[in-house]
């Protein structure tokens, strides 16, 4: 709960929040639109409209105008109703600490707090052996759903800060979260959690009915008294429902037996991690056992020649099951031969959609001389062609006119031409001319 402005300047706050009662009934079964159109009509436009659980109508205004127009109704539709101020919800409670007030009685310092919106005083005491002690903390009331910054007493200006009281626990059932009159449990005892005797005559070992822990239901040890006194803090400073301030409070509070990257793991998952027991089970891969396998031989064309059995295996509708791929897997040694494989193995392969692609035939074609000589002839002439064409799209100079001159007399002489044969060369005709 955040403090509000000096006291000085709230003196004349109006109350906000106010009930509404039937007569003779509830509102449960009442037109919510008829609850709006008559207060919109009477009122004006509100700040909340709430049903509550008893069946009364909680109604927050913006204006001390529309909280005394709202007191003066008394009709909704046909039915009968009282209006009253809400007694807590228009009232709110700090401490102060004062070391010089100590002696001063409750009464005497509320008569000096009358100008500053306080209805109560009341100060907090502490048992030590047996006795009641008073403090120089007191608890002031303000009649302001806020609680100022300050307060002057005499000629001291004391500030106040927020009250969180105790959590509730039920004297009945010796639980938390609500009183007596709304119990629907049964007498337990407070010390030792049994229910058919008193807490002040038992003489049982203490048991805590909460957190099941040696220890009394009212002792401010106990780890639920602890989380239910973090709630009242939340909801009294952050101005929240206890409900709202419950789930807070629940959310950061690490739970018994869970570690935090179970937590963390619950809340935030990676894309790229697998989580469902699906992606991260492996397939099982059946070793068909319809045929003995033979030794494996060195040969590559014998290994190629079992690849090919064990390929036509696998693609066999037969053996083909639909939830699983049947392969057979045997690790290739030169040294080692397989003699038998246990058909109940299974080997896990990770899951993969792609499919094994057949090996491309190897080109044995092999060119002969005649062939390379036909190639390279043909690959001049178009060098030479193209040589021509770069000369014509350009201007003729003298160089290339020599140059196609000395081109012209290599080709067209008349001497012998010697063209490369792949006839074995032999001089034994010659000599034998010469001999004759």
């Amino acid at each position: 709960m955040s403090p509000s402005t000096s006291p000085v300047k709230e003196y004349h706050v109006f109350e906000r929040f106010f009930v509404a009662r039937r007569k003779d009934g509830s509102f449960n079964a009442v037109s919510a639109i008829l609850i709006h159109k008559t207060i919109l009509a009477s009122v004006g436009e509100v700040k909340s409209v709430k049903k509550c659980n008893n069946g009364n109508l909680l109604i927050e205004v913006w204006s001390q105008q529309q909280a005394a127009s709202l007191m003066k109704m008394e009709r909704i539709g046909n039915y009968e109703i009282t209006v009253a101020p809400h007694t807590s919800l228009n009232q709110s409670r700090g401490v102060i600490s004062e070391s010089q007030l100590q002696n001063d009685t409750e009464s005497d310092i509320l008569e000096d707090l009358k100008g500053q919106n306080v209805i109560a005083v009341r100060r907090i005491t502490v048992k030590r052996d047996g006795q009641l002690l008073p403090t120089k903390n007191l608890i002031l009331t303000f009649s302001l759903p806020t609680i100022p910054k300050s307060v002057r007493i005499a000629y001291l200006n004391c500030s106040v800060r927020p009250y969180i009281p105790n959590p509730l626990r039920c004297f009945k059932c010796q639980r938390f979260g609500h009183t007596v009159q709304a119990c629907r449990g049964i007498q337990s005892c407070a010390r030792c959690s049994l229910p058919g005797h008193d807490s002040q005559t038992c003489s049982e070992t203490p048991c805590c009915i909460n957190c099941k822990s040696d220890h009394p239901a009212y002792s401010k040890t106990c780890p639920r008294w602890k989380i239910e006194k973090e709630i009242q803090t939340v909801k009294i400073k952050q101005n929240l429902s206890f409900k709202e301030a419950r789930k807070i409070v629940m959310d950061r509070t690490p739970r018994a037996g869970v570690s935090y990257s179970a937590v963390a793991k619950g809340l935030m998952v990676s894309s790229s991690t697998q989580t469902s027991s699906e992606a991260q089970s492996h397939e099982k891969i059946k070793i068909p056992t319809s045929s003995p396998t033979k030794p494996i031989s060195q040969n590559g064309k014998n290994m190629d020649k079992t690849r090919d059995n064990n390929r036509r295996d696998q693609t066999s509708p037969s053996k083909l099951n639909k939830e699983q791929k049947t392969t057979s897997v045997s690790h290739i040694e030169p040294s080692t031969t397989v003699n038998s494989i246990n058909p109940s193995s299974r080997i896990p392969t990770p899951k993969t959609d792609k499919k094994e692609k057949p090996k491309k035939a190897q080109n044995t074609f092999k060119e002969t001389k005649a062939m390379k000589k036909a190639r390279l002839q043909l690959h001049k002439k178009n060098l030479e062609d193209k040589l021509k064409d770069s000369i014509k799209k350009r201007n003729i100079t003298k160089q290339d006119l020599l140059k196609q001159s000395n081109y012209d007399e290599d080709h067209d002489s008349d001497g012998i031409k010697i063209h490369p044969s792949e006839d074995p060369m032999s001089t034994s005709g010659e000599e034998d001319s010469l001999n004759s």
